[in-house]
């Protein structure tokens, strides 16, 4: 098993009242595990993915990642854990607009000290997303399909074995939505595990594991 909560739950306040955006949620994820959570929004999707990838503190509960609990981990070792372990796409792209693209898959390598020379990597990460006559443009020169190809690209370049995406195809057309998914799958036969928060329940077909979250509460789907 890669990742596991236990009892998660994240409160807010709403004047004098808490309410529970992720409600004693308990998941099992095992590796290779291609996963998408679906739900309406405000139901806590967003929520969930980033108490797993340690962007939020719980309210309570707990949180394994390979056997390790994170949930009390310091900010440092936290970041650590993203950038050398867990790819993490967010919703829109993240892009930054005054680097290349080639800089901006590169950018994560270079944020913690580590040895070689990362550019072969990043040049056959942009081949694998179908993009690599991009390398030399900029944010403003692309699509948002090419966009999100960036921000996969980005997600990795150190190898992660966990890959969490929020809402990555929300504002892509059809073709270039089934583009993004296949590329997904390909990443997932390659031995990473995919998570994917969406509302589009038409899309889950491409994994192998289906979770519905309703009002901070989180169930498999029946008959998937």
């Amino acid at each position: 098993m890669l990742l596991e909560t236990r009892k998660l739950r994240k409160e807010y306040r709403r004047g004098d009242a808490a309410f529970p955006a992720v409600n004693d949620v308990d998941i099992s994820v095992d590796e290779n595990d291609f996963l998408f959570i679906t739900g309406r929004s405000g139901s806590g999707k967003t929520t969930l993915l980033n108490l797993i990838a340690g962007l939020a503190r719980p309210s309570s509960g707990e949180i394994f990642f390979d056997g390790l609990d994170i949930g009390g981990a310091s900010d440092r070792d936290l970041a650590l854990l993203r950038n050398s372990q867990i790819g993490y796409i967010p919703q829109g792209h993240g892009i930054l607009s005054n680097f290349t693209v080639l800089d901006n898959v590169l950018l994560p390598f270079y944020l913690y000290s580590r040895e070689g020379g990362p550019e072969k990597r990043a040049l056959s990460l942009l081949e694998q997303t179908g993009i690599p006559h991009l390398a030399g443009s900029y944010p403003d020169q692309l699509s948002g399909g090419e966009l999100r190809r960036v921000s996969i690209a980005r997600s990795l370049i150190n190898s992660p074995r966990l890959l969490i995406a929020d809402e990555p195809t929300g504002d892509l057309d059809p073709r270039t939505t089934d583009d993004i998914l296949r590329l997904f799958a390909r990443i997932s036969s390659d031995g990473v595990t995919i998570i994917i928060v969406t509302h589009e329940a038409d899309i889950v077909k491409f994994g192998n594991r289906h979770l519905i979250m309703e009002e901070g509460l989180i169930r498999e789907a029946a008959g998937f």
